[in-house]
């Protein structure tokens, strides 16, 4: 196939040229030719040789980015670089967690775009699978396509299933997915900022960044705790739960209306739980980020888990998804208000009576600063029964504290179902 040919022709030139992947083709001359780029992404799909082997689903990535113009010495400043693109494709390992995605496996070969911190590098990702319909990015992808210094939020995502389709305008410019999600024959576009919102204000640090990044955050929350407790008001008034639609931005959280409220204790009872796990990690040597999690019962106390940090940083135990594991013990029970309702006749009475229903979820970092979950956490809430708890975050920009529903924090999650999964 043409792109294959691109490939072995461009591997040749590889020490005249030390940009990662290949030059745009001639029909490929915009990141708006959509039509071109799906085809080509659709090709590297079905032109690959081996199959994932626990899923047997092909996910195929094409990120299409600008080369700063100091890579360049044909170009003058005026003038960019031509685009140029890598092709990523997911793997697995029969251990389900040391598995890699399509988009994840082109974005770690941009390393070698350095130069200017630029963020509108990439300036277009195309996702196409062996779904009929158009699958959004996995929790994982959405979290470090936007942590990456060569994207933005508005970084666009191009999504079209193996049935392909012309794209819906209405849809690559709308903040609403169509009722029931994503249809076979349809291409929808995102921005990251869409498909992640309540991203980490540590986005884009180093480690001394995060700490200094920290220490000021910590300021402009026991500021607002301050305020808050100064106005006898508001200082017993419950949190807001935030409206976050489906695919809404990452700015709405400052927008929206409320959906509903946590009472004010459990959500104090929370981010005190949550601040003295994290004071349990001795492992600051590993990275300086502390983490602690908390789960507050409604009627019935509350449970706690921390991250355990790993030498090689993906076998770290995330804080929240260790909640659920820690709440099962204490309660011998699912928790989720969605679980409950799948539970035996009998078994939602007996989770009541123990008081395990979920009030409310924070994850806090040493500095006191209420974190949405990472990736990890994100998908343990929503996929295991408990998308419908409310998850406290602060608003780094004034230390407001505010909550969402958890699976309006990864909205357009792709599902079970909609990937048709060959197993």
């Amino acid at each position: 196939m043409a792109w294959m040919r691109r490939s072995s022709a461009a591997g040749t030139a590889a020490a005249q040229d030390p940009l990662p992947g290949f030059p745009a083709p001639r029909e490929c001359a915009s990141p708006d030719d959509h039509d071109a780029w799906l085809a080509l992404a659709h090709a590297a799909r079905q032109g690959r040789g081996r199959i994932p082997s626990q899923s047997s689903f092909r996910v195929t990535a094409i990120v299409v980015y600008q080369p700063p113009p100091s890579f360049s010495s044909q170009n003058s400043s005026a003038t960019p670089p031509p685009l140029r693109y890598v092709v990523g494709h997911n793997d697995e390992s029969w251990s389900l967690a040391n598995s890699c995605c399509a988009e994840r496996a082109a974005f770690l070969q941009l390393g070698a775009v350095r130069g200017e911190r630029r963020a509108d590098v990439v300036r277009c990702v195309y996702l196409v699978s062996d779904a009929p319909a158009p699958i959004t990015p996995g929790v994982l992808c959405r979290e470090f396509m936007i942590s990456s210094r060569l994207a933005s939020p508005a970084t666009r995502i191009v999504m079209e299933g193996s049935d392909g389709a012309p794209l819906d305008r209405a849809s690559a410019s709308s903040s609403v997915t169509p009722a029931g999600g994503p249809k076979q024959g349809q291409r929808i576009a995102r921005t990251l900022g869409e498909l992640w919102p309540a991203a980490s204000p540590y986005m884009r640090l180093d480690a001394a960044g995060m700490v200094a990044r920290g220490e000021a955050l910590r300021a402009v929350v026991l500021a607002a705790a301050a305020a808050h407790r100064d106005d006898p008001a508001a200082a017993a008034s419950p949190v807001p739960i935030l409206d976050a639609a489906a695919w809404a931005p990452a700015a709405a959280a400052a927008a929206t209306t409320a959906a509903g409220v946590v009472a004010r204790d459990d959500a104090e009872a929370a981010l005190r739980g949550a601040a003295s796990a994290a004071t349990q990690d001795g492992r600051g040597d590993l990275h300086p980020l502390r983490l602690g999690a908390c789960a507050v019962l409604a009627g019935a106390g509350a449970v706690t888990a921390r991250q355990y940090k790993a030498l090689e940083y993906s076998c770290s135990l995330d804080p929240v998804a260790a909640l659920l594991a820690a709440h099962h013990a204490a309660t011998g029970l699912e928790a989720g208000a969605e679980q409950e309702a799948r539970q035996e006749p009998g078994q939602e009475a007996k989770a009541e009576a123990a008081g395990a229903r979920v009030a409310c979820v924070a994850m806090v970092d040493q500095f006191g600063f209420a974190h949405a979950p990472m990736a990890v956490g994100r998908a343990a809430l929503v996929e295991h029964g408990w998308g419908s708890v409310p998850v406290l975050f602060h608003d780094p920009r004034n230390g407001r504290l505010a909550a969402a529903r958890a699976t309006d924090l990864v909205p357009g999650i792709p599902s079970w179902e909609r990937c048709a999964f060959a197993v």
